[in-house]
C-alpha cells in the first residue's frame, strides 16, 4: 500500500543528535521512506546508513553546503516523485509520532495548505499540491532565515496562509543546536533580513510590496 508521506531531514553538523533520532524514525515509520541531505559530509551519517541496511533510508551527501532552502528544494522534489505529502524534519528534534499518527493529521487537515507547530518550522508537512501552486522555497536566503517568512508571505499573496497546531509539537526539541557548531549561520540573519527587505518592501510581517522587488 502506497504512503501518504515521506519525511525529509536536511543537516549539517549534528549526526549526533540526528542518529539518535534516526534509530526510533526506522522503528516509529518502518515502511516510510527518509530522505537525508548531509550538507556537512558527516561521516557518522554514512556509516550509521550504511550498517543500517535499510532500504527506506536514502541518503545525499553533499559537496558544500545548499542551505535551508536549497535542501528543502531537494528533498521535497525527490519525495514529491512518489508521494503527495512531505514532511520535514530538523535533525536535532525527536517527533515521538507514528506513521498512524501522521497519517491521521493528513486526514484531518486535508484543507490546508501548510502544517507547521506553533513555536517554528522545525517539522512541517507540506502538501505536494502547494509546493506546485506556490513555487519552490527561495534560494537566495542563504545559508538560512527567511526562507520561511518569503513562502508564508507569498501565501498570503494568494489568500492562504499557514495552519499552526500543536498536533505536530515533537517530543524532543532542542532549538537549533546546529548553532553551537557554527555560529556563522547566525551572522546570515542579518544578511537575510535585508535581502527580504529588498524583495518584499519590508520585514517579515510589514511587507508592502505584493509583487517581489515590487516589479
Amino acid at each position: 500500500m502506497k504512503n501518504k508521506f515521506a519525511i525529509g531531514i536536511p543537516t549539517l553538523n549534528r549526526a549526533d543528535l540526528l542518529i539518535p533520532s534516526l534509530e526510533s524514525y526506522i522503528k516509529d515509520f518502518p515502511s516510510v521512506d527518509i530522505y537525508i541531505v548531509d550538507n556537512g559530509g558527516q561521516i557518522e551519517i554514512l556509516n550509521w546508513v550504511s550498517k543500517s541496511k535499510n532500504n527506506h533510508v536514502h541518503l545525499h551527501p553533499q559537496q558544500e553546503n545548499l542551505g535551508v532552502a536549497k535542501s528543502w528544494n531537494f528533498l521535497l522534489n525527490e519525495i514529491y516523485k512518489d508521494n503527495e505529502y512531505a514532511m520535514i524534519l530538523n535533525d536535532d528534534i525527536y517527533l515521538g509520532f507514528t506513521k498512524q499518527y501522521v497519517e491521521g493529521l493528513i486526514e484531518k487537515y486535508q484543507s490546508q495548505v501548510l502544517l507547521t507547530n506553533p513555536i517554528d518550522w522545525c517539522v512541517f508537512v507540506l502538501p505536494k499540491s502547494t509546493y506546485e501552486a506556490n513555487g519552490k522555497f527561495d534560494e537566495q536566503f542563504y545559508p538560512a532565515y527567511c526562507e520561511d517568512n518569503d513562502y508564508v508571505y507569498r501565501l498570503k499573496l494568494r489568500g492562504q496562509k499557514v495552519f499552526k497546531t500543536p498536533d505536530l509539537l515533537p517530543k524532543v526539541h532542542r532549538a537549533s543546536m546546529t548553532l553551537e557548531r557554527d555560529y556563522t549561520i547566525q551572522t546570515a540573519y542579518h544578511e537575510n533580513k535585508e535581502r527580504y527587505i529588498e524583495k518584499w518592501g519590508g520585514a517579515p510581517d510589514f511587507e508592502l510590496f505584493k509583487k517581489p522587488y515590487n516589479n
